[in-house]
């Protein structure tokens, strides 16, 4: 009952903690509707899709602004659930559609080395271009696939992000390119980390 409690907690590091899904549904209960936490760290642990999928339709009921997942099997389904969740959901029975609610406060999200490929990637830029609030994203040792390089460059070029780090992605030279054109139109950049991405000369090209 602690963190439901609280009224003075800001910051709280799970990292390396053994946390299974268990625990972070556990951790959900304590969540809702704390407005004071506002930095979670649950890297290197054990959470997959199945508890994000308790804690992702959560996030807005919470004052989170900085979360780290990274060095967890999440998968593609579990950045997909994440992703589909960074606005409350609303169901409407009479059109049979799903609308934006309230959105949640994330402004720095760490999914390094969570495992999704071309399927996650492709719901996280989806979702993320209506999402305006990210300053920071760090997506490092996560496979990139073709198709999803033009919707990565696409969210860039028209997000609001400070820093973006995408290092050991495997983007290759094509990736690069469109990335440093996608960052010649991005008006808030001010770091990028693309190490180890196989790039070449015309990526240098690019970002000159």
């Amino acid at each position: 009952m602690f963190i439901r409690s609280s009224q003075i907690l800001s910051f709280l590091d799970l990292r390396s903690t053994n946390l299974t899904d268990a625990g972070l549904i556990a951790l959900c209960e304590g969540l809702i509707g704390n407005q004071t936490l506002f930095h979670i760290n649950l890297s290197k642990n054990d959470i997959t899709s199945s508890s994000v999928e308790k804690f992702a339709p959560i996030l807005y009921k919470t004052g989170i602004t900085e979360l780290d997942l990274s060095l967890n099997p999440l998968g593609n389904n579990g950045v997909r659930c994440l992703a589909e969740n960074l606005f409350e959901r609303i169901y409407d029975e009479r059109r049979g559609s799903t609308s934006h609610g309230l959105k949640c406060k994330l402004m720095k999200l760490n999914l390094s080395e969570t495992k999704f490929q071309e399927h996650g990637g492709y719901h996280l830029f989806k979702n993320l271009i209506e999402f305006h609030s990210m300053s920071t994203l760090i997506l490092d040792y996560n496979q990139f696939e073709t198709k999803n390089i033009q919707m990565m460059a696409n969210y860039v070029k028209h997000s609001r992000l400070h820093t973006f780090s995408i290092n050991y992605c495997k983007l290759g030279d094509a990736g690069g390119v469109a990335l440093g054109e996608a960052l010649s139109q991005a008006s808030s950049i001010r770091e990028v980390r693309a190490m180890h991405n196989e790039f070449r000369d015309s990526t240098a090209r690019a970002f000159a």
